[in-house]
């Protein structure tokens, strides 16, 4: 693989997520809006959230907008298509019906309904999906989830299921599990009232390095949709054609299964992660022994009870500058769906090969550009403001 280097200075603020009252050691970059390959467009999200920035191929300097519908999520180009949801509410009566319309459009960006989720027609699988995007047959759709939140059908619970569209409702046809050694959730009894007791899904604490960083948002690749687990470094691969699981890849071997109830252990493994034109994934990563050790070597776990204390704040930002600088290597590598393998691969020319301070790994992140090169740290909102010359959908 090729590439070259573009350099972006404009930052792109980071997050701190928390789980359990403890927040990660390091507040690792925020997922930066994800590389969308097709065969005449490389799609981006703009930094509304709801524009859809398609640079040709061709031609680098024209650039399509399209506008998503109003309150769309899950916003996606995929195969020179958009597709994205949009949550409804009609009122009915002395009650409020919700229904959540499945949109697509061309490149013309006039989106059309396809079909919908109404809970009236066919049962919601306990959530409604935050993306939603095409298998191998018209009617078929895989659904992700965030973290903490869980579709369940038939016993089984995952962030992951298959929807068929009939007759232009969104009916669950099954719920993918992730093939671990325990459930990633587990039913857990709550109390809805005098004599109402409810078992609900809840986040199995095995896995809370996971549920505490799990994003919807997957990642085309080759045949492949990717989800990722970004503390934990594992990438799983959905089959595009039948949905189905094909592989976990482990970018790092050392952080184990059982690794990842150790939420006051395990640091960020992914910083950013990208698909190339060309079906692999470059990935720029934390050290594995950063990902393992940083942590517990430094006072650097951010809890409450020590954020309350007299100069606590101080004092961890202090710890985690150290444990960082401690362990500031940026290792990259290119990741091959196919053959599951993982690479190292020299740091690209302009790319950082260490981040030594905590705005610089917070603010970390790339894209690929149409012509193969790379930009670090943009704002796409600055990226195409001078440079969209082209068409805008309606």
């Amino acid at each position: 693989m090729r590439f070259h280097i573009l350099t972006r200075m404009t930052v792109f603020l980071g997050t701190c997520l928390a789980a359990g009252g403890i927040l990660l050691a390091q507040s690792f970059p925020f997922l930066s809006s994800i590389n969308q390959w097709s065969t005449k467009y490389l799609a981006t999200m703009a930094a509304d959230g709801s524009t859809l920035l398609l640079e040709s191929l061709d031609q680098e300097k024209t650039v399509v907008r399209i506008q998503g519908p109003a309150k769309a999520r899950g916003i996606y180009w995929l195969d020179d298509q958009g597709w994205c949801l949009v949550p409804k509410q009609q009122p009915e009566g002395d009650k409020v019906r919700r229904t959540l319309e499945v949109m697509c459009c061309g490149i013309d960006g006039k989106w059309k309904r396809i079909g919908m989720f109404d809970p009236q027609a066919a049962p919601w699988p306990g959530k409604s999906p935050e993306y939603l995007l095409p298998l191998d047959k018209q009617d078929r759709f895989i659904g992700f989830l965030s973290g903490g939140s869980a579709f369940e059908m038939d016993g089984k619970m995952s962030t992951t299921a298959i929807f068929r569209n009939i007759d232009g409702f969104m009916t669950c046809e099954q719920v993918l599990e992730y093939p671990l050694q325990e459930p990633f959730f587990q039913l857990k009894k709550v109390s809805l009232g005098p004599n109402k007791v409810v078992s609900v899904p809840r986040d199995n604490v095995k896995y809370s390095v996971v549920h505490s960083s799990l994003s919807s948002m997957p990642i085309v690749v080759g045949n492949f949709y990717a989800i990722i687990w970004r503390r934990a470094g594992y990438i799983w691969l959905f089959d595009r054609k039948s949905g189905v699981i094909r592989r976990n890849i482990k970018i790092y071997d050392g952080v184990t299964e059982n690794s990842l109830g150790k939420s006051d252990e395990i640091d960020c493994a992914i910083l950013g992660i990208q698909a190339t034109r060309d079906g692999e994934l470059l990935v720029a990563a934390r050290e594995e022994f950063a990902v393992l050790h940083a942590m517990k070597h430094f006072d650097a776990v951010h809890t409450l009870e020590k954020a309350n204390r007299p100069g606590g704040m101080e004092k961890i930002f202090e710890n985690q500058q150290k444990a960082l600088m401690a362990n500031p290597l940026v290792i990259w590598l290119t990741v091959d769906p196919v053959t599951a393998t993982v690479g190292p691969v020299p740091t690209p020319i302009g790319g950082p090969s260490q981040l030594l301070s905590l705005q610089l790994l917070q603010t970390f992140n790339f894209r690929f550009r149409p012509n193969n090169s790379l930009a670090f740290n943009f704002s796409e909102d600055l990226l195409f403001r001078e440079e969209s010359k082209g068409t805008q959908g309606n």
